[in-house]
């Protein structure tokens, strides 16, 4: 709804007849005219401040009300290549350019053989060793920081930290731009060709988008001929969910409508200062019902395969400035997300699955700068050491060190 075709005119008319009705009743002698008068007035003065509030929340205030548009535009060069992946013909899930380097903020990379930003590795566990394989989105992947300071890479290094006859692994599967159900068709995947003890997921608030043609092109995705041991092996594709029948764009049920309120200006500064609006992410009962199902699936794959059930890891995104990182007493965005994680981490806590809630830990550490940067809400090595910490405590509370 636009403020300036749709609400400023009802807003003019609406002043002018409450005011020209206060105005026509005062000329009135009756008992209460005076009182009819002072009430239309007083209903013409809050539309006219009503009005004059969103044009100045629309062209003044809202600068100031985003803390973004107080920095610099972000540098070309720090921009992240979105044409470096991959996808066999008719996959639903898409890797990263196999054998390719690349760069994010600065940390060059590598991508192994099979796709990720991970080591190579045999299929094939080594004897005596544990290992975990995890899977999630750019928050996963590492996006900002280096692959030491990644949680999975803090995460195997506490795991072997004691040293020991047994050895800890810690295979990382994430790929920016990933959603819970691309996460779901990668496990089938990996679990069919990779030998583990333990999976863990990680999720974050964007993760609910469904996977839908539309996004698989927006990734500008090249198709690749997987080799492995010079073998052409289209391990990535699925019988189930492929290319062809992923929905162009998501059901209609997927999205709330939204009241009228919430397309003012006025209400989306308050918003981002208060928890005035803080169930606005919560998903609609359907986008719900479509996502337990993929974490279901993920439960009935770990099961299948003689796993433990899925750990699942709450991403909790950082705000800047630092000081505006405050987890003890979260307000706008900040509260929204908190409010998302939460709900999904009960009811998935509900449907038996094991969950590592970091948010203790980022409570410990608020006000603190978790993000890799101004432009960037993705989190820097802080943000991983808090989120290795708390799936280490989570596996120790579970006794899941067994294989």
């Amino acid at each position: 709804m636009s403020f300036y075709t749709n609400i400023l005119p009802l807003v003019v008319v609406l002043v002018f007849l409450l005011l020209g009705s206060a105005y026509g009743i005062r000329k009135i002698k009756g008992r209460y005219s005076n009182y009819l008068a002072n009430t239309f007035l007083g209903l013409g003065s809050l539309v006219f401040c009503f009005g004059s509030l969103e044009f100045l929340a629309i062209n003044y205030l809202s600068f100031y009300s985003d803390s973004k548009k107080l920095f610099p535009p972000k540098p070309k060069f720090f921009q992240e290549k979105r044409n470096t992946y991959a996808r066999l013909k008719d996959s639903a899930v898409y890797i990263k350019w196999p054998r390719s380097h690349d760069i994010t903020f600065g940390h060059k990379f590598k991508i192994n053989e099979l796709g990720f930003r991970e080591r190579n590795f045999a299929s094939k566990k080594p004897p005596n060793t544990f290992r975990i394989l995890v899977f999630g989105d750019s928050f996963t992947f590492g996006t900002g920081v280096s692959e030491d300071h990644r949680f999975t890479n803090l995460l195997e290094g506490f795991l072997n930290k004691n040293g020991g006859t047994k050895k800890y692994e810690v295979l990382n599967f994430g790929i920016p731009g990933y959603s819970t159900d691309q996460e779901h068709d990668l496990m089938k995947v990996m679990l069919r060709q990779i030998e583990c003890d333990l999976v863990i997921v990680a999720f974050y608030t964007n993760d609910m988008e469904m996977n839908t043609q539309k996004r698989m092109e927006s990734f500008a995705i090249l198709e690749y001929a997987m080799l492995i041991n010079g073998v052409k092996v289209e391990i990535f594709k699925s019988p189930d969910r492929n290319y062809k029948n992923l929905p162009i764009e998501e059901p209609l049920g997927f999205h709330p409508t939204p009241s009228w309120f919430e397309n003012l200006e006025i209400f989306n500064i308050l918003a981002k200062h208060t928890n005035l609006n803080i169930d606005k992410k919560l998903p609609t009962p359907s986008r719900w019902e479509f996502i337990l199902n993929e974490f279901e699936g993920m439960k009935g794959l770990t099961k299948k395969y003689g796993l433990p059930s899925p750990v699942v890891l709450l991403v909790y995104p950082g705000v800047t400035p630092p000081s505006s990182n405050d987890f003890i007493h979260p307000t706008g965005e900040l509260a929204q997300n908190i409010n998302l994680l939460r709900f999904v981490g009960d009811r998935l806590g509900q449907k038996g699955f094991i969950v590592a809630d970091p948010l203790p830990l980022f409570q410990e550490h608020s006000g603190m700068g978790i993000t890799v940067s101004e432009w960037e809400t993705h989190s820097n090595y802080l943000g991983h050491y808090l989120f290795s910490r708390s799936i280490l405590n989570t596996m120790t509370s579970h006794n899941l060190f067994t294989n």
